[in-house]
């Protein structure tokens, strides 16, 4: 008799066995990615992790079908690209070689959750995404009851297995909100009440956690993520009827992250820091090619002792632009600006037009969220968030395919 077992793939056969399948060990992975890559900038383990989970479980299901049309290699393509003509024409490109690595592993990561076709599986996907924002909550109450103080400083130097590098890496608590409210609710498509305390829990000690950190932008991306998830959770037919409504509602989203962008900057005690390294970023190139491809991945030097300007901490040397678009351009110029700002535009385009309600306020909330903390803080070398956007940007390209129920 023929044995159907030959003809398997050999990894077919984690699949088929009664252990939990490598589709499963790829969410943990992208978990653990998430979880500690800001402990370092250097390439570390949890990355070679994510790609061979990730690997293993494309070949064991033997079904890896990109959602990725002509549009989002286009743009994938330009952002790589950008990053490749900019360290090229660096006068350090060592120090843009990392960046391309980054961006190849998560492109890499883009490529394979444009493949997630089920709905069990985004739903896994992200609760490991949740568990993130989860285990880095109680890792900062956790310090904070050992320190027994308020203090950033003292709970950043004692912080246990959290990935808290400066106060403001709290606003993880609220790009991970998203993932955990649709695991607890909408994943299942039931109403439970201890899932709506458990998000209550959560968002409570989010508030608190920012009021210990004193930081304005780690409050800001969890109310914009929870004024996004009702947003997108009940203006369904109305963003989805037609695509002008949906353009609109796109510039409603635009405008709320603007305004609450502008209420961090009033309400914090960084405005003129921002402000001093913002006009850096946009007064620093003198050269054509400079403003076409910028000075170079990680070139970006802030040293107000340097610069005369109004900067308020010292002699402090900071290294990022703490605004992503601007940080695009000062280090590759309008071409990767303007890659990074077309990726942000169509996902969230994407976004509002799907129709599945949970699905919608996931990627919405979650990519508007990024938006906000990306006008404000982070970094294409702070890892964390930038997998994360590549992360939705790829969910949002799989609905070129409709999720199927397994």
């Amino acid at each position: 008799m023929h044995n159907q077992n030959q003809s398997l793939p050999p990894m077919a056969y984690f699949s088929r066995a009664n252990v939990v399948q490598p589709e499963w060990l790829a969410a943990v992975a992208i978990g653990g990615y998430f979880l500690f890559l800001p402990f370092t900038s250097n390439p570390d383990i949890s990355t070679l992790i994510l790609v061979a989970f990730g690997l293993m479980a494309v070949y064991a299901s033997n079904t890896f079908r990109p959602g990725l049309g002509r549009l989002d290699l286009v743009l994938v393509f330009a952002l790589l690209a950008a990053a490749i003509c900019s360290t090229a024409m660096s006068v350090e490109p060592i120090r843009g070689l990392r960046l391309i690595a980054y961006l190849c592993i998560n492109l890499l990561l883009l490529l394979l959750a444009s493949s997630v076709g089920s709905r069990r599986r985004l739903r896994f996907l992200a609760g490991c995404v949740g568990l993130v924002g989860v285990i880095h909550l109680v890792a900062i109450l956790t310090a904070q009851m050992l320190t027994r103080t308020a203090s950033p400083s003292a709970l950043v130097g004692n912080v246990p297995l959290a990935t808290l590098v400066v106060p403001n890496d709290a606003l993880l608590l609220g790009l991970c909100l998203p993932s955990l409210a649709f695991f607890f609710i909408a994943g299942n498509g039931r109403l439970n009440r201890m899932a709506y305390i458990a998000l209550g829990l959560y968002l409570a000690l989010s508030v608190y956690v920012s009021y210990l950190l004193q930081s304005k932008v780690a409050l800001l991306s969890v109310l914009t993520a929870v004024l996004a998830l009702v947003v997108s959770t009940y203006w369904g037919r109305y963003v989805t009827a037609l695509p002008a409504r949906r353009l609109k509602a796109m510039a409603g989203l635009v405008v709320l992250v603007l305004v609450l962008s502008t209420l961090a900057w009033y309400l914090g005690n960084q405005s003129t820091t921002r402000l001093s390294l913002w006009y850096e970023a946009i007064t620093a190139h003198s050269s054509v090619t400079e403003v076409l491809f910028g000075s170079g991945p990680n070139t970006f030097l802030y040293m107000p002792f340097v610069t005369d300007s109004g900067f308020e901490k010292g002699n402090l040397i900071i290294p990022w632009v703490h605004n992503l678009y601007l940080e695009a351009y000062y280090e590759q110029g309008l071409f990767g600006a303007t890659a990074v700002i077309l990726l942000t535009v169509v996902s969230l385009w994407r976004s509002l037009g799907i129709r599945d309600p949970g699905i919608r306020a996931l990627y919405t909330a979650s990519i508007v969220t990024f938006c906000l903390v990306a006008l404000l803080e982070i970094s294409l070398t702070r890892r964390f968030y930038f997998a994360l956007f590549a992360l939705f940007y790829g969910l949002s390209s799989a609905h070129a395919r409709e999720f199927s129920d397994e």
